[in-house]
């Protein structure tokens, strides 16, 4: 009995060691708020975050698309300085090879597939004749003339059919700038000089183009193209990708 009893105890101590040392593992504190910026030629990655509150870390893991492009990072920052092209970030904190939740952003553009404006010769409320981009989450909009809209308006399709920047029509109108590409799926990054760049495109099917839109000391870039035209009732249909990330160039 006394045997018996000896073996039971110390099957209770060894279960009690193994439960105390899966205890002793605890979770990471994942890193936070990560922000991506542009680097100063437009084609590189920026990423900035807040770190893990947990104080026993050995640093950080920086991912893009599921890959690992830096380790062992001790500060709270990175820099992509040339992706090639648009992915998601992931950033973890480690502690010998566990993992935290990820801290995740993306230079993926926000898409739109079908918005449909009208010339500016229709006169019907129904028939807008601007479209604008939302600079804080990238989504598009038709606008009609009213003057409220004006500030809200990147580009106007006017009475010839063409694609120009407003402040050509409208009283305190955007400035816009778009550059002319022969294939919307050609449109890998744009273009650093303004001056490359002219005031309107044609309302034509396929006619893509770089738009760069001014805002403070940067710009925004997205691209479009011209996916219809309705010679009856004088519309056109675009589809575009817009760039979330103040002069970032990347577009694909």
């Amino acid at each position: 009995m006394k045997k018996l009893f000896l073996i039971s105890l110390s099957v209770l101590l060894l279960m009690s060691f193994i439960g105390c040392d899966e205890s002793a593992e605890e979770d990471i504190d994942p890193p936070t708020a990560l922000v991506l910026t542009a680097t100063t030629n437009g084609l590189g990655v920026n990423l900035a975050w807040t770190g893990s509150t947990t104080e026993d870390i050995d640093g950080y893991t920086v991912y893009f698309d599921g890959a690992v492009i830096a380790e062992e990072i001790t500060t709270t920052s990175y820099q992509h300085t040339a992706p090639g092209n648009l992915g998601d970030y992931e950033v973890v904190a480690v502690r010998d090879d566990q993992e935290s939740d990820p801290a995740t952003a993306s230079s993926e553009l926000v898409e739109g597939t079908s918005n449909t404006i009208w010339y500016m010769g229709d006169s019907s409320p129904d028939h807008p004749s601007g479209f604008g981009w939302d600079k804080m989450d990238g989504s598009g909009m038709e606008y009609n003339l009213d003057a409220a809209n004006h500030p809200l308006i990147d580009f106007l399709l006017d009475s010839e059919m063409d694609i120009i920047t407003p402040d050509i029509e409208l009283a305190g109108g955007n400035e816009t700038w778009f550059k002319y590409y022969s294939s919307y799926t050609n449109i890998t990054e744009a273009l650093e000089n303004i001056g490359d760049y002219g005031t309107y495109i044609d309302g034509e099917v396929g006619e893509a183009a770089v738009v760069a839109l001014p805002d403070g000391s940067d710009y925004y870039y997205c691209k479009m193209e011209v996916t219809s035209v309705n010679d009856t009732d004088h519309s056109i249909t675009i589809r575009w990708g817009f760039q979330l990330i103040p002069d970032l160039r990347l577009l694909d």
